[in-house]
């Protein structure tokens, strides 16, 4: 019977082009959840905080209590010498801009305080490129003057990927939450740059800051696709997919949006000019290359937080359809009809240029690659203890000979054999080797014979020195006869 999987299980890595954000809802307010000093941001454990502050009695409650009502805090803590870093549970440097952050959103963490990517915010990332993809296959689109409008989008996706939990075609994607597994969170400042002409951008509104994982870091996790379902699917017609969710046909998905959010957005930047335009159209530029250079099971998608209007609908609209009818009957900021919808941008500083929120470049591995990358590892493991060993035994002989030939050279420079023999008995005795300590038992030998008159060998031996007598002791147990 041939092997038929049930699902098909990607370790996937997913690394941030730009700074993201994923919030877990909590906005954390200045002198209570955060305090600023010497140019940074401590986010507080304010459990931590407070039980100090309890174990300093019920008077120092009443006069922190206090302080925060008048908006003293931060100098109280300081008065009552109560270290930041002590209480902090990170710290960042203070984002460069005009005023210090009143409010900091912040990044979803795990119950231990970590940061995370959580896997609905991955898979409603690619629900937004797989809606787009089968919307364009079956030439799908909201039309204005519907009397039930409000509806059209949740019509269109009911009709796509099906109108219940049983049918619906995103019951075959399963992504588990993201651990970050490289680089770390930091504190972003996020500009909204808007329109106030049909030609030039302008920042009308304060900076919001965010907490979000840097450019470049890295987080893993795993995705599956069903396939035990699309099979029955194809046999008995019994859930009526659209489409079979494959690696490949969920990779075109994504490089499909991707692509056409740069071409829509880069048609939507030209003649436009402000401070960020310019970073903006070299950002996606550079975008469109790297999509060019993706390996074949990676993509490029826009996720959470500053992805915006268009990259959360899939940009089902196009330009053009986005009629006054339809900015009407959707509330689209229909009192700025003149302005293209929509007019804003959410802008990050990263790198020291400005660039969008969100962007990722998503791998995947199979079990199958992972077997072999790790059989690969193995095997590149063995080689490198091969040749290790190689090096080891290399390095060894090279120090033997090394050592001999210097035991060789004391010997011959020797002046004194009988006064250095007690020196040269316990330098062979204390080899290991038999071959070495019989190589070095000749040279001693050698050297013996070679002495003149009385000091001799042949003489000293019969005239029973002891140097004499402990040399041929150590030759006849080295295996050397001497006569």
């Amino acid at each position: 019977m041939q092997y038929k999987p049930i699902r098909n299980v990607y370790k996937c890595h997913m690394e941030a082009l730009t700074p993201l954000h994923v919030g877990s809802g909590e906005t954390l307010r200045s002198d209570f959840d955060f305090f600023i000093d010497s140019g940074m941001v401590h986010l507080i454990n304010t459990a931590h905080l407070f039980r100090k502050i309890e174990k300093m009695g019920s008077d120092k409650i009443e006069e922190f209590t206090i302080a925060i009502e008048e908006e003293k805090a931060r100098n109280w803590l300081k008065q009552n010498g109560i270290n930041m870093k002590e209480i902090a549970v990170s710290s960042y440097p203070t984002p460069k801009g005009k005023k210090n952050p009143r409010e900091i959103r912040a990044h979803i963490k795990d119950g231990y305080g970590t940061p995370y990517l959580p896997g609905s915010s991955i898979k409603g990332a690619l629900r937004t490129a797989i809606i787009r993809k089968l919307a364009k296959e079956n030439n799908s689109k909201i039309k204005g003057g519907s009397k039930n409008l409000k509806f059209a989008d949740q019509t269109l996706c009911e009709s796509l990927l099906g109108n219940d939990a049983k049918s619906n075609l995103m019951r075959t994607l399963t992504v588990g939450d993201f651990a970050m597994v490289q680089g770390g969170i930091d504190l972003h400042m996020v500009w909204v740059n808007r329109l106030i002409s049909q030609e030039k951008f302008a920042v009308k509104f304060p900076p919001i800051y965010i907490e979000g994982p840097t450019k470049a870091a890295v987080a893993t996790g795993t995705i599956s696709l069903d396939e035990f379902l699309p099979r029955k699917d194809a046999e008995k017609r019994c859930f009526k997919f659209k489409a079979h969710l494959s690696l490949d046909w969920l990779v075109a998905a994504c490089r499909e949006l991707t692509s056409h959010t740069i071409e829509t957005e880069l048609a939507f930047l030209k003649g436009k000019s402000g401070k960020p335009v310019e970073d903006l159209v070299s950002f996606y530029q550079s975008l469109a290359e790297d999509q060019k250079k993706l390996g074949k099971n990676e993509a490029i998608v826009q996720m959470a937080w500053g992805a915006g209007w268009r990259g959360m609908t899939g940009q089902l609209l196009a330009a053009e359809d986005i009629t006054a009818q339809i900015r009407k009957d959707f509330n689209l900021a229909p009192k700025y009809i003149k302005f293209p919808f929509p007019k804003s941008r959410r802008v990050v500083v990263a790198n020291g240029a400005d660039m969008p929120m969100g962007w990722s470049k998503i791998s995947f591995i199979s079990k199958e690659a992972l077997r072999q990358e790790e059989e690969e590892r193995k095997q590149r493991k063995i080689i490198l203890k091969q040749e290790e060993e190689k090096r080891r035994i290399e390095s060894e002989r090279l120090n033997k000979e090394r050592d001999m030939q210097n035991f060789k050279n004391r010997v011959n420079q020797c002046p004194n054999l009988g006064g250095e023999i007690d020196f040269f008995v316990q330098q062979v005795r204390q080899q290991k080797s038999g071959e070495i300590r019989m190589e070095m038992c000749h040279a001693l030998l050698v050297k013996a014979n070679s002495l003149k008159k009385k000091q001799k060998f042949s003489k000293a031996i019969e005239s029973k020195k002891s140097w004499a007598l402990q040399l041929r002791e150590l030759l006849v147990n080295n295996g050397i006869l001497v006569d």
